[in-house]
């Protein structure tokens, strides 16, 4: 046999190619894309999640401190509740409550127990969260000791993202 026919014969055998980067990125674009566009949804999830929380922990305080002044605004033979203003506090309660519960939100209240000393119903807002407070009430199995701490929580971002009821 010739040489030159030798040699244009194939090769049986392995035959290895050096994979590039740039050829797996345009393999695997798709996959990638989608894998980022999921971490990024499940990321901004979790931190709207934490501070919806953070924003609820603030209007829980907010509850005691409404109802620590309403009692002094009580003691002053007066009330707190104001339906005539736009955030329902009378004159001076929301600076007060301010400065109790130390938190910069805005506080509504809507629904105020004049018998009890308790707020019913109300509303805070920090940033783009709202939480929605509406006391469960009294009814005749319960019992006086748990009226006023008992309510149901909404919270909203735009949308609601957390909501707790009571049982």
């Amino acid at each position: 046999m010739d040489e030159k026919n030798e040699r244009q014969q194939p090769i049986e055998g392995n035959v290895f190619y050096r994979n590039r980067w740039g050829d797996f990125v345009r393999k695997y674009a798709v996959e990638l894309l989608l894998v980022f566009i999921i971490l990024a949804i499940s990321i901004t999830i979790a931190i709207i999640s934490s501070q919806a929380r953070s924003v609820f922990r603030e209007a829980r305080g907010i509850r005691t401190a409404l109802r620590f002044v309403g009692t002094e605004y009580y003691g002053g033979n007066s009330s707190i509740y104001d339906p005539s203003t736009p955030t329902g506090l009378t004159k001076g309660a929301a600076e007060r409550v301010a400065s109790i519960s130390s938190f910069n939100g805005s506080v509504y209240l809507y629904q105020w127990d004049e018998k009890h000393n308790i707020p019913l119903r109300f509303e805070y807002r920090k940033g783009l969260f709202t939480v929605q407070y509406v006391d469960k009430g009294v009814d005749e199995t319960d019992t006086e000791a748990t009226y006023g701490t008992v309510g149901d929580w909404s919270v909203s971002y735009s949308f609601k993202i957390l909501e707790f009821k009571s049982e």
